[in-house]
């Protein structure tokens, strides 16, 4: 049973080991569509799930989902990308629409029940993608983009930052060793952009201030030592206390070759969340989740 915010928790067993777990969900209350949620990859660490999101019942089909394709490092449209809809969030089973996004990079499905389903595309060099996507009725509006992170001939890192409408702006920040022969630590962010062709070898690709997102930072080495990334509520940067973080619907993304990892930001206080460590080797990293959420009034300042 979810609490008056809508907040839910799974409790896992004593004798639990530490790994990454699957779970299965399923939502329902009255007035709306029933929502599962397929393989929600979780540790008993306290990793936070994607939220089921619930739309409300019609007797009609016309349902509408629409939104565009865009090329993650700078937003260009990607035009000719194969788009799949599948019915729930995470499911991967059964095709139930399937589409070709337009010269403007846009894929519309139209006359669906209502419901959440999974929106899924590809397209030639660029790693798959997907997102939750909900139906809409007639009249109504509201992109439900799908971004993919393009391959390059060499081995890279790169950490796509998407949440909700609000806060209008979140940033990206990342934090780790400057490269070999320089002394102390680099801070990409949107006034500190740098360039991930150039020492340090990072640099902040895509920076969003109107909701939703992507923000993108691509690595092209690791220089040794740990990185750190977070992403700062800049919206709310001088409020004390705020949720509006932890109620944002905000994912980050890690694709490095063809392995993702996927977090989702705590429902809990706070305008700063420090998402996970990197270290390794580029064709390698390590990916350590951190999962905090706390408090930064100067965001240049974040560690």
């Amino acid at each position: 049973m979810s609490a008056a915010d809508g907040s839910f928790a799974i409790t896992f067993a004593g004798d639990a080991r530490a790994g990454t777990y699957l779970v299965d969900a399923t939502a329902s209350a009255a007035g709306y569509v029933v929502s599962t949620l397929s393989d929600a990859p979780v540790r008993p660490a306290g990793n936070q799930i994607e939220s089921l999101q619930l739309v409300p019942a019609r007797s009609v089909q016309d349902g509408t989902i629409t939104g565009l394709v865009r090329d993650v490092r700078n937003g260009n449209a990607i035009t000719g990308a194969a788009v799949r809809l599948e019915l729930g969030q995470g499911a991967t089973t059964t095709v139930d629409e399937l589409a070709t996004s337009d010269a403007q990079g846009r894929y519309v499905f139209t006359g669906l029940p209502a419901g959440t389903y999974t929106v899924y595309a590809s397209a030639d060099r660029y790693t798959p993608g997907g997102r939750t996507a909900v139906t809409l009725p007639a009249g109504a509006t509201r992109e439900q983009n799908v971004g993919l992170s393009p391959l390059g001939a060499a081995p890279e890192v790169r950490i796509v930052l998407n949440w909700d409408a609000a806060p209008e702006d979140l940033d990206a920040h990342l934090t780790g060793p400057n490269a070999p022969g320089a002394d102390g630590r680099f801070h990409a962010y949107f006034a500190n952009r740098l360039n991930p062709a150039a020492a340090p070898y990072a640099g902040l690709d895509l920076d969003d201030r109107d909701g939703h997102g992507p923000e993108t930072i691509t690595l092209t080495r690791l220089n040794g030592g740990v990185y750190r990334f977070s992403v700062h509520d800049f919206s709310n940067r001088s409020s004390s206390p705020t949720s509006a973080l932890g109620r944002s619907g905000a994912t980050v993304q890690v694709i490095a070759g063809a392995r993702t990892h996927t977090f989702h930001v705590p429902v809990q206080p706070g305008n700063l969340w420090t998402v996970f460590e990197l270290s390794g080797d580029i064709a390698n990293p390590i990916v350590t989740e951190r999962g905090d959420m706390g408090m930064a009034d100067d965001f240049h300042a974040i560690p």
